[in-house]
């Protein structure tokens, strides 16, 4: 009898967007029927985002988002709803944005484009 081969899974990656890990001081806000929170952005982009928790909703959940893109600068604020893609148990959660009104979604594409130039204009 021969020996099987153990084969890992490929993962694949299913997001439409690239993310990028997103500056610290990011914060979003987020509600889901009666429960809200305040939670450091991990990765965003065009497509979703992960939001560092202790505490995640479930998947399948829906959620509002307001997205701090620039702090302390009015009117910069995104705004979406999204539906909790991915969890993971004390740390946090990623959600897809399933809802975005046209200069909201500018934004997040500027915020994007502005975090990739600063990414790629660094030297390694």
């Amino acid at each position: 009898m021969t020996e099987a081969k153990v084969i890992a899974p490929q993962h694949k990656d299913l997001r439409n967007y690239p993310r990028i890990s997103a500056p610290k001081e990011l914060v979003v806000v987020w509600r889901s029927g009666d429960q809200r929170g305040a939670s450091c952005l991990g990765t965003v982009g065009l497509g979703g985002l992960f939001l560092k928790t202790p505490k995640p909703l479930t998947a399948g959940s829906a959620v509002e988002l307001v997205i701090q893109v620039s702090p302390g600068t009015p009117g910069t604020d995104v705004r979406a709803r999204a539906v909790v893609y991915n969890v993971k148990p004390g740390e946090g959660m990623g959600v897809k944005f399933v809802q975005m009104r046209g200069d909201d979604r500018l934004r997040l594409n500027q915020f994007l484009q502005t975090q990739f130039k600063r990414f790629y204009s660094v030297p390694r």
